[in-house]
């Protein structure tokens, strides 16, 4: 398998196997206009994609440091820390923070959850306190009705809702 940056000829391809809203070209492209710089990098096997992924690097103001972000990337592995690792270096982040798009339970409908093992483990990397994205997707049933929705949420919650309608 071989890693390596792509360029802007390869939107559609790096698109076609990207699962996330914030890890599509475009978004890349909103980053950049923010400031930050982004780097994507596809993984090809016998010539072919099979991945990619992209890491934004945010400048810290008044210094010469950046910090580097995943979200909603790939699952985590040795090849990836290696690369991205090498990018760090080269734009003097002082941490690069991953938020991989997997999941550690999967909530169903039914109320029932299923355990997950995507998440790996490397003794290098810590748990953040703090995440950009909430760690949790919620699956809401659009063909009910309001009223029902709003019978399978708690009281205080269908209270809150209707106070914030009545404007208080």
């Amino acid at each position: 398998m071989i890693t390596r940056i792509l360029y802007k000829e390869e939107q559609k391809l790096y698109d076609s196997v990207i699962s996330h809203p914030v890890q599509t070209w475009d978004w890349g492209e909103f980053q950049i206009s923010q400031g930050h710089r982004v780097y994507r990098l596809g993984v090809f096997d016998k010539g072919k994609i099979i991945s990619a992924y992209s890491v934004s690097f945010h400048q810290i103001p008044k210094t010469n440091y950046s910090i580097g972000t995943i979200l909603r990337g790939p699952k985590i592995d040795d090849e990836i820390l290696k690369n991205v690792k090498k990018i760090a270096i080269d734009e003097n982040a002082i941490f690069v923070k991953f938020e991989p798009d997997v999941f550690q339970k999967k909530y169903r409908l039914d109320g029932t959850t299923e355990r997950l093992n995507d998440i790996p483990q490397f003794s290098d990397l810590k748990i953040s306190p703090k995440v950009a994205f909430y760690p949790y997707t919620y699956v809401v049933d659009l063909t009910k009705t309001e009223e029902q929705l709003l019978e399978s949420v708690n009281s205080k919650t269908r209270y809150n809702i209707r106070d914030i309608r009545s404007g208080f």
